[in-house]
């Protein structure tokens, strides 16, 4: 009777073991896919925000293009984006050789001796070629994500 007992008592320990393992197991496995399935959620949201955005910024160089290159016109359609829309930090309009025209931001002022030549950039190769930009995600000093986006001046969306 004590060997039957031992044997139940080895099998019911070993059953209890082998259980916890699988379940641990399936656990994780679980956790996998609900956090996929996150990330997946996540990076809707975002390309779906970045897309509004592309949009807005679109519109505002549709409005820019009824004005002279650097006209006030376009510095106060620029600075009412900014105004209107936190997403936008700084807005920079370039020529058609890559110097920036007009650059303003409603955190610093910009003089024009601040003013650069960014023909040589991705950012202004990508809005020539009728392209959208969008740098890779950095980080501000306070750990804030940001991107670049550049888009190219036309008369009519596209």
């Amino acid at each position: 009777m004590a060997w039957g007992l031992a044997l139940l008592g080895a099998a019911l320990v070993l059953n209890t073991v082998a259980g916890s393992f699988y379940t641990r197991r399936q656990i994780l496995q679980a956790s996998a896919e609900l956090q996929k399935e996150m990330a997946s959620l996540t990076a809707r949201r975002i390309r779906a925000l970045v897309m509004r955005k592309i949009e807005r910024l679109q519109d505002a160089g549709v409005a820019m293009t009824l004005y002279p290159m650097g006209a006030n016109e376009q510095k106060l359609l620029g600075q009412l984006l900014l105004k209107n829309d936190r997403a936008f930090t700084e807005l920079v309009v370039l020529d058609d050789r890559g110097q920036e025209l007009l650059r303003f931001s409603e955190r610093q002022v910009f003089l024009p001796e601040d003013l650069r030549d960014q023909g040589g950039s991705a950012l202004f190769q990508r809005a020539t070629e009728g392209k959208i930009y969008i740098s890779p995600v950095t980080t501000t000093a306070q750990a804030e994500p940001y991107v670049t986006i550049a888009v190219p001046l036309q008369s009519a969306p596209r």
